[in-house]
């Protein structure tokens, strides 16, 4: 399930196993201040719905590092940002005892990637021990990185939040909703309770008409919230393919007529030709200036959906998650001016992947970025959710 809430206002040597794509390691990334300047330079804002997208043949575009132990085993769930005529990757890492920090890679054209030799966030506080820190959102706000993380430790995952200028340095702050209980559908169909136990936060790059910041964020419930301290249901999964869960991906993305494009995850308890568990990549059509209205619109189909043999496998079979999506200069020799949008996929076996081309939960806030609260004025269901238009198909890219 996904929720809304707002508040106002020393290089290294490559010698890994050789792969086809060559990624390099260096001891500090490219400078990046408060004056970067963020997008592309021939950026152009997209129209609803985006798609359809084509997985890169030159894919994986970064794996696991056996030669690294923090990121020897796993590779995945990255977000991206452009700045200064780069882009930027922040991806989950794990070692071999399951431990889970972010690490940094940049690139000229979005498929070659250098890394830094190093992580960029660890486990360094209470909530993080065991489990360490996963799956990275970022949004930049006046010239300043905010990324929403899941804290895993103890048996609970938590949602939580730091902030840099230059992508290395980060100042972290406790979780965000620390007693926050769920109500989910498990992989068996049966109903449980998890108790501290948030992720998913993506922030909209812009204040709403009253001045405030909105955040997607998300858990597993598509059936009922408990009354107290749940605030009001945006969307719930209207699909097959996303009946178990709905889960943010990224920050939203202004189109060209003024709304939002809304990228999430979904996840289904089987079906057709839908295996129980399965994840796809679904997006929505969100009105900023009325989000208690639900979205305006989302496909009928995935916008990416498993299809590749190690896509079936890994971690966790059957996925494709996405928490990354920016517009960049595609250099090919055929079309030296195509400029295309990338996604920063999670696929399967372990592995970053590039294409080109249940509830959501509407929560106030609090004055600040980092430090969002409930707002007990808006603590109420909505008993019957509104069912957005559906869109049935994504028209050709011109």
């Amino acid at each position: 399930m996904t929720r809304v809430t707002h508040s106002s206002t020393d290089s290294r040597p490559d010698d890994r196993p050789k792969t086809d794509t060559h990624i390099a390691y260096v001891s500090e990334p490219p400078t990046i201040t408060a004056e970067s300047i963020e997008g592309d330079a021939n950026y152009i804002p997209p129209t609803f719905p985006i798609g359809p997208f084509k997985k890169h043949a030159a894919n994986p575009i970064l794996k696991p590092n056996p030669d690294n132990a923090w990121e020897a085993a796993h590779l995945f769930n990255a977000a991206a940002i452009v700045l200064d005529a780069k882009v930027f990757l922040f991806y989950r890492a794990q070692n071999h005892e399951g431990l889970s920090s972010i690490g940094l890679a940049w690139s000229d054209d979005g498929i070659s990637f250098t890394r830094l030799d190093r992580p960029i966030l660890t486990a360094t506080e209470p909530w993080e021990e065991g489990g360490g820190c996963e799956d990275p959102r970022v949004m930049r706000y006046e010239g300043t990185v905010y990324m929403t993380y899941s804290s895993y430790g103890m048996g609970r995952v938590r949602l939580c939040m730091c902030t840099s200028t230059n992508l290395v340095d980060w100042k972290k702050y406790e979780p965000m909703f620390p007693t926050w209980a769920e109500v989910e559908i498990g992989i068996d169909g049966r109903l449980g309770i998890r108790n501290d136990w948030t992720k998913a936060g993506a922030i909209f790059p812009e204040k709403d008409r009253d001045g405030k910041f909105n955040m997607l964020w998300g858990d597993d419930d598509l059936i009922k919230w408990e009354t107290k301290s749940y605030g009001d249901h945006f969307a719930h999964g209207i699909h097959s393919w996303e009946n178990r869960l709905l889960e943010a991906g990224l920050s939203p993305i202004k189109t060209k007529d003024g709304k939002w494009l809304f990228i999430y995850n979904a996840a289904t308890t089987g079906g057709g030709k839908y295996k129980n568990n399965q994840y796809s990549v679904g997006q929505m059509l969100v009105d900023y200036d009325n989000l208690a209205g639900g979205p305006l619109a989302r496909l009928e189909k995935p916008l990416l959906e498993v299809s590749e043999g190690n896509e079936q496998e890994g971690q966790v079979g059957n996925v494709v998650f996405c928490e990354g999506l920016v517009q960049f200069k595609a250099f090919e020799e055929s079309e030296p001016s195509k400029y295309t949008r990338r996604f920063a996929c999670h696929h399967n076996k372990s592995e970053l992947w590039a294409c080109v081309s249940s509830a959501i939960i509407l929560i106030g806030g609090e004055d600040d970025l980092p430090n969002p609260s409930i707002g007990s004025a808006q603590r109420r269901i909505i008993p019957e959710l509104r069912q957005d238009a559906r869109i049935r198909a994504v028209p050709e890219l011109v």
